[in-house]
């Protein structure tokens, strides 16, 4: 017999999806800028973080708008211009 522990997806759906989103970001990312948050939560994603033009900004945005499980959007990031 197979405990309920054994049954149990070893990565939860909101892991996934912070996952996948952190990929996406990251390339798209201020250089030295901290790494981008995520987090999911009853098919809510909400991003933080730096990212160098609104254009990233939004794009991530619609990104995450995609992935399956999520809902809404709560786009935080930052926009700051490279010095």
């Amino acid at each position: 017999m197979t405990s309920a522990s054994a049954m149990d997806c070893p990565v939860s759906v909101g892991t996934e999806i912070q996952e996948r989103m952190k990929q996406f970001l990251q390339p798209r990312m201020l250089t030295g800028a901290h790494v981008v948050q995520c987090e999911y939560k009853e098919g809510m994603l909400l991003i933080r973080g730096k990212v160098g033009s609104y254009y990233t900004k939004q794009l991530a945005q619609e990104y995450a708008k995609q992935i399956p499980g999520v809902e809404q959007v709560s786009n935080k990031l930052a926009v700051q211009k490279n010095a």
